[in-house]
């Protein structure tokens, strides 16, 4: 896995700002040139559209995809293989910090909705069975051993796979791939230890409201909402992007993690929590960050009261779940993880 796509330099050494690309490319003098061919964007929306593109007014990136905004010559809905474009809806992104206390409160209850939705959707198994694997994070399995069903054991062999595919044999690469580290002995000793512990940790049959697989946003991130005021100046969450990031994962997997200026979280026993606090966070501060996640979390738990019963149950599988997720190459031979257990 990778950290984020390559954002191009200007010839001055300053990041590419995002403007004029259509005029670049056509000029040949495309940014990304040895990176990605737009020009082979450009006729793939062409073709699929019968439509011209006449400007591409900006692009940013995201963590795992750029963000490209063409204008074509007439509107037209897109078929295409991995290439997806929607209708821009009306509204801003990145309006947190113009709300006030009200609006936020709004906008988070609006969320912790919209979180409930997906966890209490009902994802039907056929699905389930095709995307599990392969919308599941870095590193992943080639397969999984046994069919994909609501039950304790594909929970357990969906672990035990994610673990032998994260911790290969000595020498393959582990981490993320710009971090270059490789597997030594010492991280396939902590393999064995994190495979024997698997069974331990995973709840029993009897939790079954914390079993069935369901689709979710890997995590929620404000910006990833589209907002306009309504009639009553409160903000209307519009639409939610960055769906490529999407897992489908068993419930008690899943992540209901809310990012404002903090982390809105639970602690394991689903208690509203908060992380990735600013170091020169005051007290009052940190009062009203944790007014934000008991807000959030109040009106999630009341809209999907499962959830609080998934995390409890699952607190000590879904902690090292996470730490695979999140950790990062510091430790060349990944032994961090299984001392992250505590």
């Amino acid at each position: 896995m990778y950290l984020a796509d390559t954002w191009p330099k200007t010839p001055d050494g300053t990041d590419f700002d995002g403007k004029q690309l259509f005029s670049q490319v056509r000029n040949g003098k495309s940014p990304f040139d040895g990176a990605w061919d737009v020009n082979l964007l450009i006729r793939e929306i062409e073709e699929n559209l019968g439509a011209e593109v006449t400007d591409i007014p900006f692009v940013y990136n995201g963590s795992n995809n750029y963000h490209v905004g063409p204008r074509l010559d007439r509107p037209g809905d897109i078929m295409g293989r991995r290439l997806l474009m929607f209708e821009r809806t009306d509204g801003e992104k990145y309006i947190w910090h113009d709300l006030s206390p009200e609006q936020r409160a709004c906008l988070l209850t609006q969320s912790a909705c919209i979180r409930a939705s997906l966890f209490n959707f009902q994802l039907p198994l056929d699905f389930a069975a095709v995307w599990l694997r392969e919308r599941l994070f870095e590193q992943k399995p080639r397969s999984l051993p046994i069919p994909v069903a609501p039950t304790r054991e594909i929970c357990v062999a969906l672990f035990t796979a994610k673990i032998e595919a994260t911790i290969r044999n000595i020498g393959d690469m582990i981490g993320w791939e710009n971090d270059n580290n490789t597997v030594g002995p010492i991280a396939v000793v902590a393999k064995q230890s994190l495979l024997r512990l698997i069974p331990y940790i995973m709840p029993a049959d009897s939790s079954q409201s914390s079993l069935p697989s369901r689709s979710r946003p890997r995590r929620f991130w404000y910006p990833q909402h589209v907002h306009y005021m309504d009639a009553n100046n409160n903000p209307l969450a519009t639409s939610l992007y960055d769906w490529e990031t999407g897992c489908i994962v068993p419930a008690i997997l899943s992540d209901p993690l809310m990012a404002v200026v903090v982390d809105l979280v639970t602690d394991e026993n689903a208690n509203p929590s908060i992380t990735r606090v600013p170091s020169d966070a005051t007290p009052s501060d940190r009062v009203q960050y944790m007014e934000w996640t008991r807000h959030y979390f109040g009106a999630l738990l009341n809209q999907a009261p499962t959830y609080e019963r998934a995390i409890q149950a699952g607190k000590d599988a879904r902690h090292l779940w996470f730490a695979l997720r999140e950790r990062r190459g510091e430790d060349p031979e990944g032994c961090s993880v299984i001392w992250k257990l505590g």
